[in-house]
């Protein structure tokens, strides 16, 4: 067997070869990369970091030198990285000061990335890197780098990221990088420089509680919100009705624009889509001190992107304004993607605006809501899709303070046109023209994105929000009746439902019906389970497992189990004579007491029974004589005195309490060893009372036979703990002057069930 070290050997050689076919070199990095061969052999990496550091002093073998680099960063041991750090940041800096490839120099930038975020973990590492090595690399990365502009935006972003403090010196001159590169037109170039520019406002030193930061945060986003609104103020120009207060900030100077349609309006376009994403990404990026967010100026811009509707366009007939038109669905994305961003970074803070940011979905939604064909795809499907995520989201954060209560009709209406199909698609594509049987040409997923996104909406509006019985209803028939037609064409299911998400999101929409219906419409459960237990044999394996589960959901709703276990039920270990089933099956009270801790037959119990409390009680001096014949498992138990703490709490609540007998009746031998075992002796006053006839003072033959067939379900050691019980009672029963017999039972008829039909009710 070929070991680790003798393939790393060969795939290394094969690389570093003369010879080396660097078509193959994708494919033997892939290898070492999946094989983690320098992470399991350590024995030859010190020969081969030597190969690979020669390797990179050679133009011929520089970039598979710095490909094998990356993979050793990777796989290789920390004492091996903290060895040999240093001596490769110096490498590749020595890299970016001479002239290389494009190629080399972008595979440069992607290793010292690398580098970079695993030398934090080292704190004496990174202060050497931090002073000696990040401001030359900086240096070179700001000059001479527009042939590989996106690569090295890339590495500043980690230099800024993992050392801001040393980027403090150059804040001016990452800035001059940072800013042109957002007015590009290379969609990748803004792409990375907008990555970069929130981390703008953290370089330098933070002051008193990060004070400056603090307020650069602010100054840069409030240039973003001024630059977004001017180029809006462009786009719409002739169009607003409304005049909008910018933010006092200074602008983001952006390239002069070409006067000539539709370079214009496309110019513009792209630039506000990447000013919207340093938006986006200055308010979900972290940031290590508090940012205030201007609430209000944020809900605003976002608002003004819905000012203008498509119906204010389609009827001008100039260049300018069918440009207009053609990209003003990009302008409401970049909107919806900064109240996205909003609703995830700030939370609650927006039920204030709660009102507003409602109406602005539910007017996008209106605005481009279209009666074509269900068949083909509807216009705008991109825009109401991300409307419906948006929704999703701003529900699920803050629930029913969303307050969709009043546009819930409206937002129900559009939810139930998208996820519905035409009738062409549930009969087949088969129509008739002028007498002659023709095919129509139809998208089987069609409207699928729009379809599953709304029904995610309609999920978690009964979930989160406050529904009408009405809404429960309309949402009842028309999940069932939806899933029926589904049903009913599974082999060919209908548009949109061909897609395994849409069939898979309503099946949720029908699982929360039956986890959170409305108090006066009833539950879909018997339905539900119906309608799950059909949805386990589709085709999609996504549907059918999400069906299985949903099916068990309902099984445990209508059957559960086993008992639940109670919030006020500590973890205590077992008995080993008592099982937990055996627990559970107790009454309510008796587990509640029995969870106390005690060890004895009584702690802190009251015994008083509910079914003698109209009973007369007479007054005997007699005492109560124990019938051996029937054994020791019922005795009768005598209060002496009532203690003192008992005459005080009558006194004041104006009561005389009088202590009354008590039956117990135990009925199998685990409730006995629990009681026993459970309860307390010392602290408690325990009567167990032998039920008799009224009037008779001895039991009868028949009651002694039932008597002494239930001695056999107690054991010997309750036998000889009541024992004690009663040669204690005997005791107490000599010293008292008046002794309260209680006699309980009803006709000399009464058979042996009837006898023992009283319980103890221990109080919690």
């Amino acid at each position: 067997m070929v070991s680790h070290v003798d393939v790393s050997s060969t795939l290394f050689s094969t690389v570093l070869g003369q010879n080396a076919d660097k078509d193959a070199l994708p494919s033997v990095l892939q290898s070492l990369s999946e094989l983690k061969i320098l992470q399991i052999s350590t024995k030859s990496i010190e020969d081969w970091i030597g190969r690979i550091n020669n390797a990179l002093n050679s133009r011929k073998t520089r970039l598979e030198a710095l490909c094998l680099l990356g993979l050793i960063v990777d796989q290789c041991s920390s004492e091996v990285f903290n060895q040999h750090c240093i001596s490769w940041l110096r490498l590749l800096l020595q890299i970016f000061q001479s002239h290389n490839t494009v190629k080399t120099l972008e595979v440069a930038c992607s290793t010292t990335s690398k580098i970079l975020e695993q030398v934090t973990v080292f704190p004496e590492l990174s202060r050497q890197v931090a002073t000696e090595l990040i401001p030359s690399i900086v240096l070179c990365l700001i000059k001479d780098s527009d042939e590989w502009l996106v690569s090295a935006l890339q590495l500043l972003l980690s230099c800024m990221r993992y050392f801001p403090g040393p980027c403090g010196p150059i804040k001016s001159k990452l800035e001059d990088k940072v800013l042109p590169s957002l007015r590009s037109l290379d969609t990748d170039i803004a792409k990375a420089a907008s990555e970069c520019y929130p981390l703008l406002a953290t370089i330098g030193g933070g002051g008193n509680a990060g004070i400056k930061h603090t307020e650069a945060w602010t100054h840069y986003f409030d240039r973003l919100l001024v630059t977004a609104h001017q180029i809006l103020g462009s786009l719409f120009d002739g169009l607003e009705t409304e005049n909008y207060c910018l933010p006092t900030a200074v602008s983001i100077n952006m390239p002069d624009v070409p006067d000539i349609e539709p370079s214009r309006t496309l110019h513009l376009t792209q630039h506000f889509d990447v000013l919207c994403a340093c938006v986006c990404n200055m308010l979900q990026g972290p940031f290590s001190v508090v940012a205030r967010v201007p609430l209000p100026e944020v809900v605003r811009l976002c608002c003004r992107c819905f000012t203008v509707q498509p119906y204010m366009l389609a009827g001008q007939k100039s260049t300018e304004y069918c440009i207009l038109l053609a990209n003003l669905y990009i302008l409401q994305r970049a909107a919806l993607d900064i109240l996205s961003s909003l609703i995830s970074s700030c939370h609650g803070n927006l039920i204030s605006e709660g009102r507003t940011i409602n109406q602005l979905l539910v007017q996008c939604l209106q605005s481009t809501n279209s009666e074509t064909s269900k068949i083909s795809q509807k216009p705008y499907s991109v825009l109401r899709t991300k409307v419906y995520t948006v929704l999703e989201k701003w529900i699920a954060t803050v629930g029913a303070a969303a307050g969709i209560g009043s546009n819930a009709d409206k937002l129900m209406d559009y939810i139930v046109q998208d996820c519905s199909q035409s009738q062409a698609s549930l009969y087949g594509s088969s129509v008739k023209v002028q007498g002659f049987n023709s095919q129509q040409k139809f998208n089987l997923f069609s409207n699928s994105g729009v379809c599953g996104a709304a029904l995610k909406v309609l999920r978690i509006m009964l979930l989160s929000c406050q529904l009408s019985p009405a809404q429960h209803k309309l949402i009842h028939e028309f999940t069932v009746s939806k899933l029926l037609q589904v049903h009913q064409h599974i082999e060919e299911p209908p548009v949109p439902y061909s897609s395994q998400d849409c069939r898979k999101n309503l099946y949720h929409v029908l699982l929360a019906q039956v986890l959170a219906p409305h108090p006066r419409w009833p539950p879909s459960l018997h339905c539900a389970v119906q309608l799950f237990r059909f949805g386990r044999q589709d085709p999609s394996s996504l549907v059918s497992s999400f069906c299985i589960e949903a099916s068990i959901t309902c099984a445990a709703l209508m059957h559960p189990r086993v008992h639940s276990l109670q919030s006020s039920l500590p973890v205590v270990e077992l008995q080993e004579s008592t099982s937990l089933q055996s627990r559970l099956s107790m009454p309510q009270n008796v587990q509640e007491n029995l969870v106390l801790g005690t060890s004895s037959l009584s702690s802190n119990v009251d015994l008083q029974a509910k079914h003698i409390e109209n009973e007369s009680i007479e007054g005997s001096s007699e005492s109560m004589q124990m019938n051996q014949n029937s054994g020791d498992q019922y005795k009768r138990v005598r209060t002496d005195e009532i203690s003192e703490t008992d005459k005080k709490r009558t006194k004041v609540e104006g009561q005389i309490v009088v202590e009354q007998e008590e039956v117990i009746r135990i009925d199998t031998e685990e409730k006995e060893k629990n009681c026993i075992k459970e309860v307390d002796a010392d602290d408690t006053e325990i009567e167990l009372e032998w039920m008799s006839r009224r009037g008779s003072k001895e039991i009868s033959n028949t009651e002694e036979k039932s008597l002494q067939s239930s001695e056999n379900m107690f054991t010997e050691p309750v036998s000889k703990v009541l024992k004690e019980i009663g040669d204690q009672i005997e005791t107490q029963q000599q010293k008292s002057e008046d002794v309260k017999e209680i006699e309980t039972g009803e006709d000399e008829d009464n058979d042996e069930e009837e006898m023992f039909t009283s319980f103890v009710d221990i109080p919690a």
